[in-house]
Order: C-alpha cells, then sequence, then structure tokens
C-alpha cells in the first residue's frame, strides 16, 4: 500500500515538473505570437500582456517590406531543385562506389573522404571567383550549384551539408535579390560566411 503512494506520488511530481518544464520552454513562443498582435504601444506599456485586439497588421507590413512571395519562390526554386539533384548525384555515385571495388572507385571514395577535411574558408573565395567568371552571383543557378556541390562532398551523406558544413538558402529583406550562399562551422566555432555577396 505504501509503495503504491509513493509509486503515485512519485508520478504526479514527474507529471508537475514535466509541465513546468513545457511552459518554460513554450514561454518564448508566446512572447512572439503575443508581441507580433501588439501595437508599439501595446509593447511599450505591457510586453508581457496580451494584445489588446487581434490585429494581423504587423504580418501585412513584414510581407510586403521582405517581398515575401519572391522570397518563398526562390527558397522553393533552390531547395527543390537542390534537394533532387543532390538525391540523383549521390544515389548514383554512392551506387558505383559501393558494388565495384577496383582501384579506381576505392581512389574515387578515398578522394570524397579527404574533401570533407577541407574547411569551407579554403574553398570559399575560390568558389566565388568561380561563380562571378561564370555570371552566377547572386542567381538561383548559382546558389543550387553551390547547394549540390558542398552537399555532394561524399555520396553516401557523410561530410558536406551532413556534418559541419551547411548551405543555407535564406532570402535578402531588402527586395528581389536572390539569396547568398551561406556556410555555417557551427561545430569549430567559426563565423558564417557569405559567397555570393555582390
Amino acid at each position: 500500500m505504501r509503495y503504491g503512494k509513493a509509486k503515485k506520488a512519485e508520478t504526479i511530481t514527474l507529471i508537475v515538473l514535466g509541465i513546468l518544464v513545457i511552459l518554460i520552454f513554450m514561454f518564448p513562443f508566446y512572447i512572439a505570437i503575443a508581441q507580433s498582435f501588439k501595437t508599439q504601444l501595446e509593447t511599450a506599456y505591457d510586453a508581457l500582456a496580451l494584445p489588446g485586439a487581434f490585429r494581423p497588421d504587423n504580418y501585412y507590413e513584414a510581407v510586403e517590406k521582405i517581398n515575401f512571395s519572391a522570397s518563398l519562390r526562390n527558397s522553393l526554386i533552390v531547395t527543390v531543385s537542390g534537394v533532387l539533384l543532390i538525391v540523383l548525384c549521390s544515389s548514383m555515385s554512392g551506387y558505383a562506389i559501393a558494388r565495384n571495388e577496383g582501384g579506381y572507385f576505392k581512389v574515387l571514395d578515398r578522394l570524397f573522404l579527404s574533401s570533407i577535411m577541407v574547411p569551407f574558408q579554403v574553398i570559399m573565395i575560390p568558389a566565388y571567383k568561380l561563380l562571378k567568371s561564370l555570371g552566377l552571383l547572386n542567381q538561383l543557378a548559382g546558389e543550387i550549384v553551390m547547394l549540390v556541390g558542398i552537399c555532394q562532398k561524399h555520396p553516401d551523406g557523410a561530410g558536406g551539408c551532413g556534418q559541419n558544413r551547411r548551405v543555407q538558402p535564406h532570402s535578402d529583406l531588402l527586395g528581389d535579390r536572390v539569396p547568398a550562399v551561406k556556410a555555417d562551422h557551427g561545430d569549430h566555432g567559426g563565423a558564417a560566411c557569405d559567397v555570393a555577396v555582390e
């Protein structure tokens, strides 16, 4: 009987703690959502209070200022095209290397693996010059090429985008400019670098 009461008390304690943890983690979302429907005066008066009325004007203004439709279109084109090309190239090259144990394929496999050890800062400037010489700076095709090239470091997914190198398509907030290529070395504490900056 005592064991049953102790088990029940432990369960209740865990549930209460779980609810508290959920509330703590959800609090920033509440702040962000509540602030998005407030006027500047309401935000200055009480940042934690609920908005006085449902006002989607802030969303309309944000969509208009950042040209959301163009940003969404660019992101969809780059993401869908990049993923399809990465899957196609990775599956074909990975199948060829896995099914053949000859010297050429072994060398090719080691070549793919060795490219993982090259930091992005080493290829950043050459990649920029290459894109500039090909006329692909600030072009969707240029970002797709960079996305596929960096993520295609190894056909089985090791390295490239899979570990500490990520290409993040993002839209410029100033207008119709095509998003720049961004490489993040989070595992090494490095700073993010933009390739297409013109």
